[in-house]
């Protein structure tokens, strides 16, 4: 990274009923992005990259059995998202802005009809809270720099 800059990132964020844990790298080939959410029962995995949730959660099987059906659990989900995606491209409705869009247009539409916006300040105020915490480096002196 130009100056030194921190390329690689991974946290662990303490919520109420779970934790949470962020890896980002900005050097990693292929390029990936992970937002893994432990619960009781599940861990959800978003890989931000692909743009694919899977769900990982015990199976109601003896657990010797369920650690070798995990793998095909998950296979079929990313199956699912696979084939949901590729609908999705052939009808031209994908969203390549990971979600980003779409809620800048439900901020408008609030606004326009006078309802709460989708994403409030306190809320947004939080988030990056949370992410200079998490990544010191990206201050808004240092981001100047990298652009």
């Amino acid at each position: 990274m130009p100056n030194g800059q921190t390329a690689d990132v991974r946290a662990v964020i303490e919520a109420e009923r779970g934790l949470g844990t962020i890896a980002v790298s900005l050097r990693a080939l292929p390029d990936m992005a992970l937002l893994d959410i432990w619960c009781e029962r599940v861990m959800l995995r978003l890989n931000i990259s692909s743009m694919t949730l899977t769900i990982q959660r015990e199976l109601p099987v003896t657990r010797k059995i369920a650690r070798g059906l995990a793998n095909f659990d998950v296979a079929a989900q990313l199956v699912g998202s696979t084939v949901g995606s590729t609908w999705k491209l052939l009808r031209k409705k994908v969203d390549g802005s990971y979600g980003i869009v779409p809620m800048i247009h439900a901020y408008y539409a609030a606004l326009e009809s006078g309802r709460a916006a989708p994403v409030g300040p306190a809320e947004g105020t939080q988030a990056v809270s949370v992410l200079r915490s998490i990544w010191p480096a990206a201050q808004p002196s240092t981001l100047r720099d990298i652009a």
